[in-house]
């Protein structure tokens, strides 16, 4: 459990349940009024996602903000809440706060950036979709977008920006495309996810099994190095720096 205190525009003292649902409790102390109401969200792919942290920051117009931390399938992400937005589905193009990244099990020296073993996108004209096969684990979800360059093709070109439709496992993941019969692809070549696209150019601090560094995302790529590691969990983000202002409590 997890309370976190709104006191402008309204009044909203805000809980979460052990099962990850978000409790709000409205309070009018003058008409000595209240009213639970109960808040959940949903991940892209139509999946319950929870919450997993609630905090409320003041702003400079004298309204009270509501940051929430969503636990999805395959990551988590940073929302801040609107009251004149409810039943917005948020998603990862929310852009009222920074999210931060998470990759588990990640192996490597650079995040976003994978290299494909020789041979390793198969076309099925059938289905038409490419079945890419990578050296490492891809650390990507349905949905994440993906930008496939340098491999050559005796068929339709892979090379571009595509959107992974079917995770086959930690090694394999598939994206749509019309392809011909026989279609081959070959050659070593780079897969670069789009997970860090929203720190483009911005410094970011990442922490692996506790260790805390900084960098900068490349905003050519979307790329961060971060040392060589081995089957490690990371994460991603921008710090912040909170301020606790106590509040005295109105006992009648």
């Amino acid at each position: 459990l997890q309370f976190a205190v709104q006191t402008q525009p309204e009044t909203i003292i805000w809980s979460i349940r052990n099962d990850g649902t978000l409790l709000g409790l409205t309070y009018e102390k003058e008409s000595d009024t209240f009213a639970w109401h109960r808040h959940s969200f949903k991940d892209t792919d139509g999946s319950t996602a929870t919450v997993e942290s609630v905090s409320v920051l003041p702003t400079r117009n004298g309204e009270d903000c509501v940051y929430v931390i969503i636990k999805r399938a395959s990551d988590r992400v940073y929302l801040k809440l609107d009251s004149r937005n409810w039943g917005t589905t948020y998603t990862s193009e929310y852009s009222g706060l920074d999210q931060y990244v998470e990759y588990a099990s990640f192996t490597g020296s650079t995040l976003g950036s994978h290299t494909i073993v020789t041979d390793g996108l198969v076309s099925d004209a059938t289905n038409n979709y490419v079945t890419v096969t990578t050296a490492q684990k891809h650390n990507l979800s349905q949905g994440d977008g993906i930008t496939i360059a340098g491999a050559s093709t005796s068929g339709v070109d892979p090379n571009g920006t595509h959107t992974v439709h079917e995770v086959v496992s930690d090694t394999q993941f598939r994206f749509l495309l019309e392809v011909s019969s026989g279609a081959t692809h070959t050659g070593t070549i780079t897969c670069t996810d789009l997970k860090l696209k929203h720190f483009a150019n911005k410094s970011v601090t990442y922490k692996v099994d506790g260790v805390i560094g900084t960098g900068t995302v490349d905003a050519s790529n979307y790329t961060l190095a971060i040392g060589s590691q081995t089957n490690k969990s990371v994460y991603v983000g921008v710090p912040y720096t909170s301020t606790l202002a106590p509040l005295y409590l109105g006992l009648e």
